[in-house]
Parts: C-alpha cells; structure tokens; sequence
C-alpha cells in the first residue's frame, strides 16, 4: 500500500483576531451554517463570552442542531492563532463548513471576512500497484 495524499477534514478558519477579552453575542442571533451538504439556520445564545467560550457556546449551537446531529455531522470550534477555526468532524472532499450571518450579531464580529470554508480531501494511494481513493 502507497499513501500519496492522507484524508482531511473541511473547515473554515475566520480572518479576525479575536484579541479583545470579550465578544457579545445580541439576542436573537441567528447564523446560516453549511456543513457536509446539510444546511440549517442555528440559533446562537445570547451574552458576553472569552474568545474560548465564544468557540465552545458556537461548537455547542451547530452540534445541538437537529439538522446535523440526526445526519451525525458535527463539527469542532477552536481559536488556533487568535482566530476562529470550526471544522467539520468528516473526512474526505464532502467534508466543508460555510457559515453566514443570519438574524442579530452578524458573523464578521467573530469570524472577520471568512465565512466560506475549504473541503477536506479523500485518501489517495495504490493498492498492489491499483490507484485508489476513498
């Protein structure tokens, strides 16, 4: 067996540091969010949050979607870098996260102007001198 190019996950890192101690996230907050091909408005939770929490009360919000926990997609928030950085939890080229603004605190406050994510990508080799990807 020949691997040329190990699977990856999809994601999407924003482009704003996020710097300051804390981001408020208005009442009402809706965002669009694309994840693995499902589509869903998620409803984000009001209040004042460390860069950190921000990630874990986003990560929460996608995963407790029924739209992509009932397909078992989910995703991971983090801040690598002082950015944020969700990534879908699949692997392979339908692997991708997009996120837009909805209703409320627009995603640009947390996100800068990277909203739309890069695909993961499928394992690549031979097998017994037989390409193969998957």
């Amino acid at each position: 067996m020949d691997i040329t190019q190990i699977a990856a996950k999809g994601g999407v890192t924003g482009d704003l540091n996020l710097s300051d101690p804390a981001y408020t996230i208005d009442p009402g907050t809706t965002v669009s969010v694309a994840l693995d091909g499902a589509a869903s408005l998620v409803a984000l939770t009001a209040g004042s949050y460390t860069p950190a929490q921000l990630a874990a009360m986003i990560q929460s919000a996608i995963n407790g979607t029924s739209t992509f926990s009932s397909a078992g997609l989910s995703v991971a928030a983090t801040i690598s870098g002082g950015l944020m950085n969700i990534v879908s939890n699949q692997y392979g080229l339908t692997s991708n996260v997009s996120i837009s603004s909805g209703a409320g605190t627009a995603v640009s406050t947390f996100m800068g102007t990277v909203t739309t994510g890069a695909a993961g990508k499928d394992v690549a080799g031979s097998i017994g001198g037989v390409a193969a990807t998957g």
